[in-house]
């Protein structure tokens, strides 16, 4: 059997056979989708449009494919214009991504897109053309942005684009923007700056505003009046210099002030009194003037102000016309009043601040005959106030040696008789007794005191020395048994507790009965005490246990119990963990006896080391299930819950005995080495299936091996070794048998991978070995492989030039090798010029040398690259810039450029401005020239965008120089670009600094010399934008004092009728709000009555009581009404005067009788508690005190006997120290109700009025208190105050005492109610205040209502949201649930399938952490199994298939048996033969293989093949119907040659044979065995 192997031909059919691929690949594209071509293919997106249009021309409301899609999607509406636009005016050549969505991006010249550009005579302007077009109509401008607009206004508003100026417009330039804005047109701001005269060529009433109606008649053109820049300063006005006439003008009826209505009589000679240089300030000539009150009345002219004091109205007996003020003589002829009325400090010279107190009367000391000083003072009975005199100062005072007391001298000396004092009034003693009362100024305590500090006043009183009612502990020495002990005080009663005497160890000075005992020294012993008889023991409900109350109590903290003794504690565990006594067994406890014991420690209850499993209820996967007790491992084979199948507890749990029999699964999802073992170190390397060689009735030894399941090359076991390898006689080859062999049928070998063999093809293919070159092999080396491949040999598809002999056109001439196709250039046949053989396409260089013809008949943009999109517009001659040398650097001519220089030189099609060219318009050519570019000679600046500073910065062009003042970078607010110098105007909002940094006489203009005197803070008062007039005065920027300037010639002066004062205004007037001024009679130091007299100010009203002119005694500067308090001091006359019942309260209706004389019991400090001397009565109280004689019981006295004695005594009336209850009738309440006597306080608890329930008149501290009958809430006592409250170890809760604690058995608390508890759980579960988080709970924050709730503990719902840990790291069957025995055997990585929001349903798979094969869960029960239509195949999916992409599978066809491709290769299950695959029965393999289904190798093995030809014609030169049945051309002669070869006999050639005889010509003659005639032989005829 012969190897025929099929070679290049030059005939039509082997064309076709070359062309087949590129067919394939055509077929292969039509298949693609066609939305992927649509993106990029502009035939598609014609047919988009044209589908459009029909779709459009159809009736019914089908959506056009077009409108199908949602534009707007892309970020750009198609609205207006665009709407109606064909896809492919915008997205050229079909191109969707980059459209330009700008109208500049579209609508220019620059642009791909076809779209209309500004026309030449649009207006100068950016290109925002949105910022004026609309997308409806290109044409309907509704407005100009003006902000979008370059250059002056002029180049627009010129009366042919826009309008301009109109004829009657005021002479001006034509930059209208000096005047205007183009945000409003109308409002014009016209800049007088450099205008100086003829002002009435405009303002002559029709161009500008010319004279009002009503201005003065003159002649004068404006500006001898007016400033230009300033039209309202009339500073330049001059009054002729006689200043007469003034009426002329001044008579009300022009538009100028004449006389006011308030004027004196006078003529209309203005300038008599005023000039015209200022208006106000007129001088009037006294001279010869008398009756001064004819004008100076106060209406006509100023008069005597509301200060002046009570004279005559003859002006000139004081003043004189010449020199008015100041006066300097009184005449007191004229004066009316009493000297006082004048000299009271303020008008004229009064009291000085040192004169005593006394009455305003002066002739009462003083006489006017002896002289003013010599006075003589007399005290009148009853003068009381003597420290106002007898101060040291005015009048001796008290000497070095006196007590300390206050100044109230009267309380203690009399002015009768001063010395020796007969009592002291403590009131008025200032500081502490013992400063007197120390044995030598005064007595001391005596010998019989108690040890104390000297503070008297902590026990005694001033009033009431004795009895002490109130003993201050705090200033008692010693312990307190030093006193108390039984004889100076209270000791201990006898049925104390036997005690040591420090009594401080448990009471305290504040509460005696609330001792508190400290325990802190007890250690043991409680019960001692604690036996329900000394003190209280255990209560009724207290569990069974010994007596060593330490064991679990503290003496510090008795309540509640932190810890439990169990050692201490009688009986069970049981007999208290009940559920009611103490906690008893949990839901989630197993299910066991009550015999805790069996498996817990009192000492160690919890974690539970150890369990008694004969407690223990149910199976063992009751409990072992992961969740209660541990469960089966993640790596545990896969069984049932049945533990003891396999596990013995007697054994032990690790012994346990698995029966194979039963088992269906794969072996290696136990036997992976860590469930149960694995494969061992010398097993051959293989996949995990270990029953397709072993079987699990009898695991060794291995009968046969699955070769399909071993892993690696074959020589890793076929090495001679482990098992036979290649024998002596194998070709040279490396050791990758699989490379020729096949596992299922290793011999025979039905193919060569080249690939694995050693040497080069020549040393084989030599034509001996195996077959050479043919004859008609082109002239090149033997090195084969520099074009052939050994996988595919023919055809050849790559040719190594640089083994060929020869130019490239001796072969590539279109007959031995393809020559110049037709679209190939004009050019010479020197191929190498441009191609070199090693890469020949594409051409990386062209040698124009060898081109024919002009550059445009190549680069037309077909067949070679022509001008671009963006080239600039030109004619086709490309050599009139380029040349072929370098096609970049061409030289342009630009003589004879029209155009602007921006239409090309945009950055895109020619290089455009650079990154530090300054910010401009387009138009290069204002300030470039196209033969001279640089340097620029001059700049446009109307084509320059940005302000001035953008360039002029002093880096790009000149900024401002070092003598420019201090201004903002907006010079266009003073300049302008065409007139930059002299500025004409300045825009202050733009200057920097305060105004006289600029005007301050130098730079600008500063104060002028009338300026009043202020701070240089001129905008203090003046604005940038209207200096003057100023409207506001900032005085806290005027320097000098108020009268500097308000003198009534530069400002308003005091008015005519302003009180004397001086010239200091701010005494009483502020500059926020000159009126409404305040005295301030703090600091005045004469007598209210000097002012306050009747003339001055107003004085005493009639009806004022008898008293002295001393009004200060009384009233108060600050308060003067209501008066407070009387000065009976100051009062003239009885007591009786005033206190008749009348002018004052005078005696009552109840009054004893007595007579008038008030102050034999009364005195003037104080009217009530009159002091009647009871030493001489001997009688009882009641004898007199009986309601009639004297004062009784008055209403309110509580209901006693008339026995007065028991509780008060007659030297100490009030008030009462002790009440005798003795002698009280009624109950308790009765006085103490609140009103009559202390009654229950404030905070007393809720209670009837019984007192003797609880409280008992001997002590009434010590109550004892019945809560059995209490309704209300605990805490309305027991807060603290009223009673005692939570202590300070109290957890954080409510005050809702009875949610926990029941009234009847306050303690030991036996259930908590939360909801009443404040603050966080772990505030009180902290393991100390209550139970903590157990040792085994897993790891969180404190947070515990983040799962648990205080309803239900156990049932806590997980926040898993904030957990950045693994699920295993919890969810582990013990810690917190585990996987189910349902679970697929994966590993612990739980996330890598669930979701700790959403565990269910498992949205994805993650196979990487899935344990075992594939079809251990794709079974089509747990998971999706093989479809009904799958190939045959075994179980091991991933033979085929990966977790990453189920679908492409990747089949290995090594161990399909040969003739069986069809099997599959059918058009259903899998792709089979296509339309036009050859006709054949045979199977696939015969002329394909698996590794490449390409490359045809076919072994013609029939016998009725004729053998090999000289010409090696291709299959379709015999197969030419395409199929394996065969059209002989004589079918007679068939199969030998002359079946094909019968028009071929020559007979002259074949002398005695005929095509018959000769029909087997190869048999017959044409043999290898003979030379002559050889179907080898090239040369055979």
């Amino acid at each position: 059997m012969s190897l025929i192997r099929i070679k290049p031909v030059s005939s039509a059919a082997g064309m076709l056979r070359r062309l087949i691929p590129l067919f394939m690949l055509l077929l292969l594209s039509m298949m693609l989708p066609v939305t992927a071509q649509a993106m990029s293919d502009p035939d598609k997106l014609a047919q988009l449009d044209s589908d459009t249009q029909k779709t459009e021309q159809s009736a019914g409301d089908k959506k056009a494919p077009r409108e199908a899609f949602d534009h707007l999607s892309t970020g750009f509406m198609l609205d207006g214009q665009h709407a109606n636009l064909e896809c492919s005016s915008c997205h050229i050549k079909g191109v969707f991504k980059g459209t330009p969505n700008t109208c500049t991006a579209c609508h220019s010249s620059s642009s791909i897109i076809p779209a209309s550009t500004k026309a030449s005579d649009h207006i100068n302007s950016s290109n925002n053309c949105e910022s004026c077009h609309n997308p409806g109509s290109w044409s309907d401008v509704s407005k100009v942005d003006h902000d979008e607009v370059t250059g002056s206004c002029v180049s627009c508003h010129n009366n042919q684009i826009a309008f301009g100026k109109q004829s009657d417009h005021p002479p001006a330039s034509d930059n209208c923007e000096d005047c205007h804005a183009t945000s409003g047109w109308q409002t014009s701001s016209f800049d007088h700056t450099g205008i100086e005269n003829n002002c009435v060529s405009c303002h002559n009433g029709v161009k500008a505003t010319g004279k009002a109606a009503n201005h003065i008649p003159v002649n004068n053109v404006c500006e001898d009046c007016h400033r230009p820049t300033n039209f309202s300063d009339l500073s330049l006005w001059n009054h002729p210099d006689n200043g007469s006439n003034c009426s002329s003008c001044h008579n009300g009826s022009f538009n100028t002030s004449g006389k006011p209505g308030n004027h004196i009589p006078s003529s209309n000679s203005c300038e008599d009194c005023h000039t015209i240089n200022t208006w106000s300030g007129a001088k009037f000539d006294h001279t010869g003037a008398t009756n001064c009150v004819s004008c100076h009345n106060g209406s006509l002219a100023t008069g005597k102000g509301s200060g002046h004091f009570n004279t005559s109205n003859t002006c000139e007996a004081c003043h004189s016309s010449s020199s008015w003020s100041p006066v300097t003589q009184v005449d007191h002829d004229e004066v009316n009043g009493t000297c006082e009325s004048c000299h009271n400090g303020t008008r004229a010279t009064g009291k000085s601040s040192s004169h005593i107190p006394s009455s305003n009367s002066c002739v009462e000391c003083h006489d006017p005959n002896r002289g003013w000083a010599d006075a003589n003072f007399t005290h009148p009975a009853g003068v009381t106030n003597c420290a106002s005199c007898h101060n040291g100062t005015t009048a001796t005072g008290k000497n070095s040696a006196h007590i300390n007391t206050t100044n109230s001298c009267e309380s203690c000396h009399t002015p009768s008789s001063w010395s020796p004092v007969t009592q002291v009034d403590h009131s008025q003693v200032n500081g502490s007794c013992e400063s007197c009362h120390n044995g030598t100024t005064a007595t001391g305590k005596n010998s019989s005191h108690i040890n104390t500090t000297n503070n008297c006043t902590a026990c005694h009183t001033s009033a009431a020395w004795s009895p002490v009612t109130r003993v201050d502990h705090t200033e008692v020495n010693g312990t307190c048994s030093s006193c108390h002990n039984g004889t100076i005080a209270i000791g201990k009663s006898a049925n104390h507790i036997q005690s040591a005497n420090t009594c401080e160890d448990c009471h305290n000075t504040i509460s005696f009965t609330d001792g508190t005992f400290d325990h802190s020294g007890v250690t043991d012993g409680c019960s001692a005490c604690h036996n329900g008889s000394t003190a209280t023991g255990k209560n009724s409900a207290h569990i069974n246990t010994t007596n060593a109350c330490e064991a679990c109590h503290t003496p510090t903290a008795w309540s509640p119990v932190t810890r439990v003794d169990h050692t201490q504690v009688n009986g069970t565990c049981s007999n208290c963990h009940n559920g009611t006594t103490a906690t008893g067994k949990n839901s989630s406890h197993i299910n066991t006896s009550n015999n805790c014991e069996a498996c817990h420690t009192s000492t160690i209850w919890s974690p539970v080391t150890r369990v008694d499993h004969n407690e223990v209820q149910g199976t063992c996967a009751s409990c072992h299930n992961g969740s209660v007790a541990t469960g089966k491992s993640a790596n545990h084979v896969p069984s049932s819950n049945s533990c003891e199948d396999c596990h013995n507890p007697e054994q032990g749990w690790a012994e346990a005995v698995f029966d194979h029999a039963s088992t269906t699964a794969n072996c290696a999802t136990c036997h992976n080495g860590s469930t149960a073992t694995g494969k061992n170190s010398g097993h051959i390397n293989t996949t995990n299936s270990c029953e397709s060689c072993h079987v699990n009735t009898n695991w060794t030894p291995v009968t046969q091996v699955d070769h399909a399941e071993v892993l690696g090359s074959c020589n890793s076991c076929h090495n001679g070794t482990t098992a036979t390898g290649k024998n002596t006689s194998h070709i040279n080859s490396t050791n990758n048998c699989e490379a020729c062999h096949t596992p299922t049928t290793w011999s025979p070998v039905t193919r060569v991978d080249h690939t694995e063999v050693n040497g080069s093809c020549s040393s084989c293919h030599n034509g001996t070995l195996a077959t050479g070159k043919g004859a008609s092999h082109i002239n090149s080396s033997s090195n084969c492989e520099a074009c052939h491949t050994p996988t595919t040999w023919s055809p050849v598809t790559r040719v190594d030039h640089a083994e060929v002999n020869g130019s490239c056109s001796s072969c590539h001439n279109g007959s031995l090798a393809t020559g110049k196709g037709s679209s190939h250039i004009n050019s010479s046949s020197n191929c190498e010029a441009c191609h070199t053989p090693t890469t020949w396409s594409p051409v990386t260089r062209v040698d124009h040398a060898e081109v024919n013809g002009t550059c445009f008949s190549c680069h037309n943009g077909s067949i070679a690259l022509g001008k671009s999109a963006n080239h600039v517009q030109s004619s086709n001659t490309c050599e009139d810039c380029h040349n072929t040398t370098s096609f970049t650097g061409a030289a342009f001519d630009h003589s004879g450029v029209t155009g602007n220089c921006s239409s090309c030189h945009n950055g895109t099609t020619a290089t455009g401005k650079n990154a530090t060219h300054i910010n401009s318009t387009n138009s290069c050519e204002s300030c470039h020239t196209p033969t001279t570019w640089s340097p620029v000679t001059r700049v446009d600046h109307t084509e320059v965008n940005g302000s001035c500073s953008s360039c002029h910065n002093g880096s790009i062009a000149t900024g401002k120089n070092t003598s420019h003042i201090n201004t903002t970078n907006s010079c266009e607010s003073c300049h302008s670009s065409t007139s930059w110098s002299p500025v004409t105007t300045v825009d202050h909002n733009e200057v920097n600094g305060s105004c006289s940094n600029c005007h301050n006489g130098t730079l600008a203009t500063g104060k002028n010399s009338t300026h009043i005197n202020t701070t240089n803070n001129c905008e203090a008062c003046h604005t940038p934008t209207t200096w003057s007039p100023v409207t506001r005065v900032d005085h806290a920027e005027v320097n000098g004092t108020c009268s500097s300037c308000h003198n009534g010639t530069i400002a308003l002066g005091k008015s005519a009728n302003h009180i004397q004062s001086g010239n200091t205004c701010d005494d009483c007037h502020n500059t926020t709000s000159f009126t409404g001024a305040v005295f301030d009679h703090s600091n005045v130091t004469g007598s209210c009555s000097s002012c306050h007299n009747g003339t001055t100010a107003t004085g005493k009203n009639s009806s004022h009581i008898n008293t002295t002119n001393n009004c200060e005694a009384c009233h108060t500067p600050t308060t003067w009404t209501p008066v407070t308090r009387v000065d009976h001091a100051e009062v003239n006359g009885t007591c009786s005067s005033c206190h008749n019942g009348t002018i004052a309260l005078g005696k009552s209706a109840n009054h004893i009788q007595s007579s008038n004389t008030c102050d034999d019991c009364h005195n003037t400090t104080s009217f009530t508690g009159a002091v009647f001397d009871h030493s001489g009565v001997t009688g009882s109280c009641s004898s007199c005190h009986n309601g009639t004689t004297a004062t009784g019981k008055n209403s309110s006295h509580i209901n006693t006997t008339n026995n007065c004695e028991s509780c008060h005594t007659p030297v100490s009336w009030t008030p009462v120290t002790r009440v005798d209850h003795a002698e009280v009738n009624g109950t308790c309440s009765s006085c103490h109700n609140g009103t009559i006597a202390l009654g229950k306080s404030a905070n007393h608890i809720q209670s009837s009025n019984t007192c003797d329930d609880c409280h008992n008149t001997t002590s009434f501290t010590g109550a004892v208190f019945d809560h059995s009958g209490v309704t209300g809430s605990c805490s309305s006592c027991h807060n603290g105050t009223t009673a005692t409250g939570k202590n300070a170890t109290h957890i954080n809760t409510t005050n809702n005492c009875e949610s926990c604690h029941t009234p009847v058995s306050w303690i030991p608390v036996t259930r908590v109610d939360h909801t009443e508890v404040n603050g966080t759980c772990s505030s009180c579960h902290n393991g100390t205040i209550a139970m903590g988080k157990s040792a085994n709970h897993i790891q969180s924050g404190n947070t515990c209502d983040d799962c648990h709730n205080t309803n239900s503990w156990a049932d806590a719902v997980f926040d898993h949201s904030g957990v950045t840990g693994s699920c295993s790291s919890c969810h582990n069957g013990t810690t917190a649930t585990g996987k189910n025995g349902t679970h697929i055997n994966s590993s612990n990585v739980c996330e890598a399938c669930h979701s700790s929001v959403a565990w269910v349903p498992v949205v994805r798979v993650d196979h990487a952490e899935v344990n075992g094969t594939c079809n251990t869960c794709h079974n089509g029960v747990i998971a999706t199994g093989k479809s009904a239509n799958h190939i045959q195949s075994s179980n091991t999916c991933d033979d085929c298939h990966n977790t990453n992409s189920w679908l492409g599978a990747s089949f290995n066809h090594d161990n399909v048996s040969p003739g069986t491709c069809e099997s599959c290769h059918n058009g259903s299950t899998a792709t089979g033969k296509p339309g036009n695959h050859f006709v054949t029965t045979v199977a696939c393999d015969e002329c394909h293989n698996t590794t490449s289904f390409v490359g045809i190798n076919f072994n013609h093995s029939s016998g009725s093949y004729p053998g090999d030809h000289r010409a090696n014609p291709g299959c379709n030169a015999c197969h030419t119907s395409n199929s394996e049945t065969i059209p002989w051309p004589t079918p007679a002669y068939a199969p030998d040659c002359a079946g094909c070869h019968a028009n071929d006999f020559r007979p002259n050639k074949h002398e005695g044979d005929t095509v018959s005889t000769a029909r087997n010509c190869a048999g017959s003659c044409h043999r290898q065995s003979r030379s002559e005639h050889s179907v080898r032989d090239r040369n055979w005829d």
